[in-house]
């Protein structure tokens, strides 16, 4: 429940995949490139039934990819201290939130689909009320109170990105790694495979599209 409200409310700021995120979760915290990629390619043969020379090259591609971002990462220290202060925002966000909905409301939001994100990778404010609104049934109060979570939100987001001018670098970075290692998986997957690998993304430690490489 708590993730389904989390990606609603989400800053896209710090939802690239830079931290634990784009490594798929926290099983891979204090693991080098080459035990990462031992546990993505034993992922991926199992769901996706990758042939012995397929297992081969993929793990010669995360290998690659996981040194790069471990190399990012090093690259642009202040990566650790953001996530730290975007987790406890999110934090704080999701406790405004779930005082506004109702129980109700909360279980309807599990199903609720993200609107489309802007340009930047943001959902924008209106888009997200919007459709709250319609599908959850939001009172005018309770719409009204949201409105103001999310100008805060916005607010707060605009201060961390003051505060950590070097992540939007880092961001760059990330997501040509992220494009760059799709390419190479891309040409050893067959076109099923890959169609597989995007749907079950973040269950195999690989954001779909990249955007929460964005």
């Amino acid at each position: 429940m708590r993730k389904k409200i989390m990606s609603i409310v989400a800053i896209a700021f710090l939802s690239i995949g830079f931290t634990v995120a784009q490594s798929g979760s926290s099983k891979f915290e204090n693991k080098n490139p080459e035990e990462i990629a031992k546990m993505k390619t034993q992922k991926m043969v199992s769901n996706l039934d990758l042939s012995g020379e397929q297992a081969q090259s993929v793990n010669g591609i995360i290998i690659e990819s996981e040194t790069r971002k471990a190399d990012i990462q090093r690259k642009y220290p202040q990566i650790e201290e953001a996530k730290k202060e975007m987790k406890e925002f999110r934090k704080s966000q999701q406790a405004e939130v779930q005082g506004i909905l109702t129980p109700d409301q909360q279980e309807k939001l599990k199903t609720l689909k993200k609107p489309k994100r802007s340009k930047n990778g943001e959902e924008p404010k209106e888009e997200k009320l919007k459709k709250m609104q319609s599908e959850l049934g939001l009172s005018d109060q309770q719409t009204k109170e949201l409105k103001v979570v999310f100008d805060k939100s916005n607010t707060q987001r605009e201060e961390l990105k003051a505060k950590y001018p070097e992540l939007e670098q880092a961001k760059i970075e990330m997501k040509a790694n992220k494009e760059e290692t799709d390419k190479q998986l891309k040409a050893v997957l067959t076109a099923e495979q890959y169609s597989k690998l995007q749907e079950r993304g973040p269950k195999m430690g690989h954001r779909k599209g990249c955007e929460d490489c964005n």
